[in-house]
């Protein structure tokens, strides 16, 4: 009894017993069909009558028994002497150690401590997952490299697993952040550690190592950090910035145009301090790494920018660089906000603020996402007439210069930008050049929101997710590869919610490629339960989903956390 050479890892199924061709199978369905055992690979399941044969892009062919007549509902298999045995279908998930299979129960995984920054700032990022385990772990799952191009472990799979550390940290985990080439852990001692591209390290030189690709090493910051920022873009020469726990900035990587805010055109392969900083509560980094550009908000209010100008962003009223933080005149924030998506030759990027509970914006405006009812970039933070309540939230968008958000003091997400796929949950595909208003069961009841960039200037392929103050996650927009969660939605211009099994306390989402747009890399979403557990949904075939699967889930699967 041959058996194919599927690496079975660990997957959740359901066996079904002997296949009838009356019932409906759902996604993960184990059957007897013949003499062999099939799995249902079909995100939105088989039909009656969708068999092996009928349909088989929907089945998966786990054990080729065609030469055995075997036990019904049992799953045949070749043991480690190199005999056949029988083990029962039964409840449960189907875990392969070596030869021996097992059934063991669905609800063991290993909750996730916190996914808050699970693929954040991921413009053209390799389809992957990274987040904080319980035990104080930085886990990743999905595509992986065996140059380590993607910044993953090798040999990450489906299935997620711990980084390893060269040397030892002081502190537990508190953040994690990742772009394309590079993934970051921030400590409650205030260390920063490091992964991926080597310009993006910080570590003495710009050389790129298998070590470095694979393991997380300790960047030298000589002061105690508290929040990293890091560009969207997917530049393999990343830039990093760090605050630290006085107020002041530092910062490291490519500096081609200025984007360090260090006053010259020179890279540093180590930890720098910006010295004309001081005092500053929050760093907002848009745009790719190569054509950043930077705000930074400090106890006081006041706002300064500099890096990439080429559509306005930095507000100062034209398409100058700045290599220094330069101080917008006038303008006492309590939000900020840079965003930007592209390659080097191509790079768009806008900026939003919040000054006395309203929004302004300046930059890149074609798809109307500054709201003032135009499609004209902008060079100086130009307001937006609203009408409504303060504005205290607003809203970051991965890989994406098309759409804008924010949150009120009411609870309301308002939109505006591109709507090629229906993002803005309007009932239409009309782009909107003013900020509107969707209506759905969670409005006035959300808590954060994030943008799931389609990338360039076609502002298409987006999703958006919202976190409502009661648990529940609610979607709108691109769905091919089921990142609606939904089943196989045929309608995306409005809001949905998603079925998930508990509350869910936080949202991460990812993005497609970086202005390429005509064949983007299927990408996922996740949440983050109340008891821990993870759960993600949309592109799965670089394992991505985490559930020990290579395909895509048009329903939200609970990861493997074992």
């Amino acid at each position: 009894m041959p058996q194919n050479s599927l690496n079975l890892g660990v997957y959740r199924m359901h066996p079904e017993g002997t296949y009838n061709i009356a019932n409906a199978y759902t996604y993960l369905a184990l059957v007897r069909f013949g003499n062999s055992i099939w799995l249902c690979t079909a995100s939105g399941g088989a039909s009656a009558g969708e068999s092996p044969t009928v349909a088989p892009s929907k089945w998966q062919l786990l054990v080729d028994g065609t030469a055995f007549g075997g036990t019904p509902n049992t799953l045949p298999y070749i043991n480690g002497a190199g005999n056949i045995a029988l083990l029962p279908l039964t409840a449960g998930m189907l875990k392969i150690t070596g030869t021996t299979p097992a059934f063991v129960p669905q609800n063991t995984p290993t909750p996730a401590k916190r996914a808050a920054s699970i693929l954040m700032d991921t413009v053209g990022s390799a389809p992957a997952l990274v987040f904080i385990s319980n035990d104080d772990q930085i886990m990743t799952c999905g595509q992986q490299d065996t140059n380590g191009i993607y910044s993953r472990v090798e040999g990450t799979g489906a299935i997620p697993i711990a980084i390893a550390l060269n040397g030892t940290k002081t502190g537990q985990w508190t953040k994690v952040y990742c772009n394309r080439y590079n993934i970051y852990g921030l400590t409650s001692t205030g260390e920063v550690w490091g992964m991926g591209a080597a310009l993006g390290l910080g570590l003495g030189d710009s050389t790129n190592t298998s070590q470095r690709y694979r393991m997380l090493h300790k960047i030298p910051v000589p002061a105690t950090v508290v929040e990293l920022s890091i560009p969207s873009g997917s530049d393999v020469a990343g830039c990093v910035f760090a605050r630290t726990d006085t107020g002041n900035a530092w910062c490291w990587g490519n500096n081609s145009i200025g984007q360090l805010g260090l006053g010259d055109l020179v890279n540093r392969v180590s930890p720098v301090q910006i010295a004309s900083l001081t005092n500053i509560l929050k760093i907002s980094v848009g745009g790719i790494a190569s054509h950043a550009h930077v705000l930074t908000m400090d106890t006081a209010g006041a706002l300064r920018v500099w890096g990439y100008n080429a559509q306005g962003q930095l507000g100062l009223n034209d398409l100058v660089n700045r290599t220094a933080p330069t101080l917008v005149v006038g303008k006492t924030v309590t939000d900020i906000n840079a965003m930007g998506v592209g390659a080097a030759a191509a790079a768009f990027g806008f900026s939003q603020i919040i000054v006395a509970g309203a929004i302004q914006t300046s930059g890149y405006n074609v798809q109307g996402a500054i709201g003032d009812n135009t499609i004209v970039n902008k060079s100086v933070f130009t307001a937006t007439t609203l009408g409504h309540t303060t504005i205290t939230k607003l809203v970051r968008a991965n890989g994406c210069n098309a759409h804008a958000g924010y949150i009120t003091s009411l609870k309301e997400l308002w939109l505006g930008g591109g709507n090629v796929s229906g993002e803005l949950g309007m009932g239409n595909t009309t782009q909107s050049n003013v900020f509107v208003k969707p209506t759905f069961a969670g409005q006035g009841k959300i808590v954060t929101a994030k943008i799931a960039g389609g990338g360039g200037t076609t502002a298409a392929l987006v999703n958006i997710l919202a976190l409502d103050e009661n648990g529940n996650v609610w979607v709108s927009g691109y769905d091919v590869h089921g990142q609606l969660g939904q089943g196989g939605a045929t309608v995306t211009n409005l809001f949905r919610k998603i079925p998930l099994p508990e509350p869910i306390v936080d949202i991460e989402v990812t993005d497609t490629t970086a202005l390429v747009i005509a064949a983007p890399a299927p990408y996922a979403h996740y949440a983050l339960g109340a008891s821990g557990r993870l759960y993600a949904w949309g592109g799965g075939t670089s394992g991505q989903l985490g559930s020990g699967m290579l395909f895509n889930a048009l329903t939200p699967v609970e990861m493997l956390l074992q």
